[in-house]
């Protein structure tokens, strides 16, 4: 493990070691200190910002007169008896951000299930905080995530309503299960029970709009909201007795509500969760940190959005990295009473611009649109094999044994008409933008499963190599350097070069670029955007050096490999 200096310099030595695509050692035990400092580089060098309706409109493909043509769907949406009681649940009093989950997650279900048409792909979300969720030893726990509806309610997990408290306490998600994900951060607390509690209900629910909107203006301005003018000494003794008079009636109120409370009717420090650290005996339970007091500073490394951003992106990370073969991954961030569109892939992070969902519904109604008749391929998953939630094994041993089985038994037809049986992961690159290379171990069969050469080459019949990476589509491919190199040596005369020069027995290219929703994204970045194609290479396999077992049999091979290095063609 190299320390952080190391690290830094690192970042610099050549493109392809830039980001979380450069710490790719495959067996490591990576954790989110190891990553941050390659998520922040990937964050700063690859981040684009689009506004919500061009997220709309070239990612989510949902028209720019969708809202107008459908403005009786959406105003039954918004008045249903359903979402009105989870908004109001929503906007209402609240303790702590775990109090948002459950009402946002099941309007937002809500509305989805009244978009969707017959879509076979049905995917809702649902809370997963506190939760680990298993497959890497990242140590992550998104808020809410979005599972396919025959995962959620599969065994233990038993659907939404079921997780809307504890999320899967008996039943963690892996990396795999999970489609997308929702993150909540709070800018501001409302006034404390014991003085909001005397309004009603409708008051209290108004009051909660008009705080949140202060809240939210002060935070985008760049500045912390400060407390209000003192008052008058008749106001002053007002409260004071109100004050007293609430704490005689409400024993039970914390400390830390009590500082709230008398520094600011805001409670404005609300990036780490307020819980007591986790004393459930559950492994997959991660106990969270400690509320931090009025007297600190909120975050003296950085703004809220800061962290928001690195948390993001350490999600899609662990979902490009252990969800599957994913091109790319769609989600989005709630703050108070905004919401921002995600996007991430190998090539780019996009973030929209917030909208207000509470008063911009139409625009809000619009993205649950695009999430609900989103296809597996448009969510990101890559059609060459089935996707995780069809697939996916049952785990078993290790932290990342789904993770890197879960295209073991996989069939995979060539463009050549071979079909390949997909054994197990020899290496997977861990990382966000870069080319997210696979290595599996394959063997060729026909149609009724039996090994059959379809090739004059024997290497056919032999063990195989298939090697997957997302790699820029104006990039020259692997195979075409391999095989120039190959007739170099042989119009050379060189032919002692062909012993250590790999054998690929085919190479192909699926160009997805022409569909959504990278189409989209050429659209609207044109050249600035690198678009990718996943290149497959058939390899023959090769024993590792590491089984040279004596000295002149060693000491051979790396002969050879300095000849190699130091080989120019003489022609």
């Amino acid at each position: 493990m190299v320390n952080n200096s190391t690290r830094t310099s690192l970042l610099q030595d050549t493109p392809w070691s830039r980001g979380s695509g450069s710490h790719s050692e495959f067996h490591n035990r990576h954790t989110q200190d190891d990553y941050k400092p390659y998520l922040k580089e990937d964050l700063k060098c690859n981040k684009a910002t689009v506004t919500f309706d061009e997220f709309l409109k070239h990612i989510l493909r949902v028209s720019p007169e969708w809202s107008h043509q459908e403005k009786s769907t959406i105003h039954n949406i918004v008045n249903s008896k359903r979402y009105k009681d989870m908004l109001e649940l929503y906007t209402s009093q609240i303790h702590h951000e775990t109090e948002r989950y459950h009402p946002f997650v099941e309007l937002v279900n809500h509305a989805m299930e009244t978009l969707r048409g017959r879509e076979e792909f049905v995917m809702s979300f649902c809370r997963n905080d506190p939760i680990i969720v298993k497959g890497s030893y990242a140590q992550r726990k998104p808020d809410a995530v979005g599972v396919e509806n025959g995962v959620l309610n599969e065994g233990e997990q038993g659907g939404v309503d079921n997780l809307s408290k504890k999320g899967p306490a008996s039943n963690a998600f892996f990396w795999a299960d999970l489609v997308s994900f929702l993150e909540f951060k709070v800018k501001a607390f409302i006034l404390p029970t014991e003085t909001i509690g005397q309004a009603s209900s409708t008051h209290r629910c108004l009051f909660c709009l008009l705080t949140l909107t202060i809240s939210s203006e002060h935070a985008e301005a760049g500045s912390s909201i400060c407390p209000p003018p003192a008052p008058s000494s008749s106001k002053t003794s007002q409260s004071r007795t109100i004050t007293q008079s609430a704490k005689r009636n409400s024993k039970a109120t914390s400390a830390s509500t009590e500082r709230v409370t008398r520094a600011s009717p805001y409670a404005t420090r609300s990036s780490t969760k307020r819980m007591a650290p986790s004393t459930d005996p559950n492994p997959d339970i991660l106990p969270r940190k400690r509320a931090k007091k009025s007297s600190e500073p909120y975050n003296a490394a950085g703004s809220v959005q800061d962290d928001l951003d690195l948390q993001c992106a350490s999600y899609a990370l662990e979902l490009l990295s252990h969800g599957g073969l994913r091109n790319h991954v769609i989600a989005a961030a709630i703050t108070d009473k905004t919401i921002q569109l995600l996007y991430y892939d190998h090539s780019i992070i996009i973030k929209s611009s917030p909208i207000d969902f509470i008063s911009d519904d139409s625009r809000f109604i619009a993205m649950l649109k695009g999430f609900a008749k989103l296809t597996p391929s448009q969510w990101g998953y890559e059609p060459l094999v089935k996707s995780p939630h069809i697939s996916r094994p049952a785990p078993s041993g290790t932290v990342l044994s789904l993770s890197l089985h879960i295209l073991q038994g996989q069939t995979i037809t060539l463009c050549n008409g071979n079909v390949l049986q997909l054994g197990s992961t020899v290496y997977h690159q861990h990382g966000l933008i870069g080319r997210g290379t696979w290595v599996v171990r394959a063997k060729l069969q026909t149609a009724n499963g039996q090994s059959q050469s379809s090739d004059s080459d024997d290497a056919w019949d032999q063990g195989l190599i298939v090697k997957l990476s997302w790699s820029p589509k104006s990039r020259k491919s692997e195979d075409i350097i391999v095989n120039e190199a190959r007739s170099y040596a042989k119009a050379c005369g060189d032919l002692w070069v062909l012993n250590h020069l790999p054998n690929v027995l085919h190479a192909q290219d699926i160009d997805r670029t022409i569909e959504e929703p990278v189409k989209g994204l050429i659209e609207l970045f044109g050249d600035s955007y690198e678009p990718r194609v996943l290149r497959l290479l058939v390899l023959e396999e090769l024993a590792p050096i590491t089984d040279l077992a004596t000295a002149p049999v060693l000491a051979d091979a790396f002969r050879g490999i300095f000849n190699c290095e130091r080989w120019r063609p003489s022609g």
